[in-house]
């Protein structure tokens, strides 16, 4: 007698990574982001926060997945692209959207249980009356450990590598042996899925209706080449030395220099005074990027050609440039192709899946208890 698990999730390659990550990324323990001081320490009893049916979800596990949105908010924060002012209403939505996160996973892995049980049974079933119970159950256990080193496979190619995951469960404070254990509850989360969301038709032609209905989403922003001499406060005695130093910079470009010839003559930032002071990351010019806010912030005021007055930053004065300007153009959809494929089935998968969560959300005990994160995490 052979025993079957029912088929995995198969949909089309170019979704698979979307549902595996929308799957994958939910099991993360506590994160190592730094935790300000509680003025109530009450707040870190293990208090419920969700009761999903007869399971009581807990404040703190809630926590585990609340934080690495949180580590998002504060790059944002020090990025400067999240004021003071919409903190708290940013942290409260990051809670809630953890408590949704949190119940539907309780409802997967209840419903994994309940068709892991529902397999068994049926398993044993089937069999021939003299197969003892035991024999079968292992059969079963066998195929299903067959199963779950499949899926590590994949999951840890798709991740890139081993060393790959390793270092991203590291950054969530996870251990790989922990994220091996989590692997029978992902196997059945997805078995869970694949039969609510079932089969999606797909063909070329959905993929260009919705390049024609999001245009925003395959537009090329306009952009710039960004160039910067940097003068280091540390290169001189005191403050007001660098920046005599950056108000005679800044003379000379007037005189007529070469930014990038002035740039390279003085030296003060190796990394990219060798291409005449132009910003790279990867080898690639081109921006608004994120990867320079304060520059880019400077620049944005400029036009093209021009350069700024010397800037105070953290620990040095700047002279920004930016020049090659581009202006906001339309990606041609024999380009955009293959990501218009890819958002479209997603948003197919997306739709299907939380149709599936409403339903299962009608149908089901919830109660939530903590509305509000813990107090630690606002003003």
């Amino acid at each position: 007698m052979r025993v079957r698990l029912p088929a995995p999730i198969v949909l089309r390659p170019v979704c698979w990574t979307v549902l595996l990550l929308s799957c994958a990324a939910r099991a993360g323990a506590e994160s190592p982001l730094p935790r300000p001081e509680s003025t109530d320490p009450g707040e870190y009893a293990n208090q419920p926060a969700l009761r999903v049916n007869t399971e009581t979800i807990s404040v703190r596990e809630i926590e585990r997945l609340f934080l690495d949105a949180l580590e998002t908010l504060v790059s944002r924060r020090e990025k400067g692209e999240l004021k003071a002012a919409d903190w708290p209403g940013a942290v409260k939505q990051a809670w809630n959207d953890a408590l949704q996160t949190s119940i539907q996973d309780a409802l997967l892995d209840q419903m994994g249980r309940q068709l892991r049980r529902q397999i068994i049974a049926s398993v044993v079933n089937r069999a021939h009356p003299g197969v003892p119970t035991d024999r079968i159950v292992e059969r079963f256990e066998r195929l299903e450990d067959d199963e779950l080193r499949r899926l590590k496979r994949e999951m840890i190619a798709e991740a890139g590598g081993e060393e790959e995951l390793r270092a991203a469960l590291k950054r969530k404070g996870r251990t790989f042996d922990e994220w091996e254990r989590d692997l029978r509850v992902e196997l059945f989360r997805r078995y869970v899925l694949y039969e609510s969301v079932g089969p999606i038709p797909f063909s070329p032609r959905t993929a260009r209706e919705y390049y024609d209905a999001h245009p925003d989403k395959f537009s090329i922003p306009d952009g710039w080449n960004l160039r910067r001499i940097r003068v280091p406060k540390d290169k001189f005695s005191n403050r007001d030395g660098a920046l005599q130093a950056a108000r005679m910079v800044h003379e000379k470009l007037k005189e007529g220099f070469d930014f990038g010839q002035l740039a390279l003559k003085l030296g003060y930032d190796p990394v990219h005074d060798p291409f005449g002071g132009t910003l790279l990351v990867d080898g690639k010019s081109g921006w608004p990027s994120g990867n320079f806010p304060a520059e880019e912030g400077i620049a944005r005021k400029l036009k093209d050609g021009e350069y700024s007055e010397p800037e105070e930053l953290a620990e040095a004065f700047v002279i920004v440039k930016r020049e090659s300007y581009r202006p906001a153009e339309k990606q041609p959809f024999e380009e955009a192709a293959e990501r218009a494929a890819v958002l479209s089935f997603a948003d197919k998968v997306k739709e299907k899946k939380q149709a599936f969560f409403e339903k299962q959300k009608r149908e089901s005990y919830i109660e939530i208890l903590a509305k509000d994160p813990p107090k630690r995490w606002l003003p």
